[in-house]
């Protein structure tokens, strides 16, 4: 499965989905106008990847803000992946420790999708281990 990589800008996320790696990351700012279409390929890629997934999948989401629009996709694409349980998925919503609002964002994500969930704290210092 040919993997996907949309590079980060000021509005965007940088998304990486890599099957063979058994990588998949959402980093940075969701602020796009348009979100149902930015996410689009995102939701065809995880449909195509759903007939033939990896034992387990652990998904990355290391968001520092989003708009409305951005999570509506987020939740979209979080309902997509509790309809699946053919393979062991784990999200891993990563948020400065100082964040309170990204926090809840993800306790909400959480609450609401039957899909196993980690919350984890990072340092400030260290937000840039995904800037690549």
């Amino acid at each position: 499965m040919k993997e996907f990589d949309i590079k980060k800008t000021d509005l965007s996320p940088k998304i990486i989905l890599n099957k063979e790696e058994n990588f998949y990351l959402f980093s940075g700012k969701s602020v796009i106008e348009n979100a149902e279409e930015f996410y689009t390929p995102v939701f065809n890629w995880f449909k195509n990847y759903y007939k033939n997934p990896n034992t387990s999948t652990n998904i990355i989401f290391f968001i520092e803000y989003f708009n409305s629009a951005s999570s509506h996709q987020i939740g979209n694409l979080f309902n997509l992946f509790s309809k699946h349980k053919n393979t062991l998925l784990n999200v891993c919503w990563l948020y400065e420790n100082n964040d309170e609002l990204i926090k809840e964002a993800g306790k909400e994500f959480k609450d609401f999708y039957d899909i196993n969930f980690d919350l984890i704290p990072v340092n400030p210092e260290d937000t840039g281990i995904f800037d690549f």
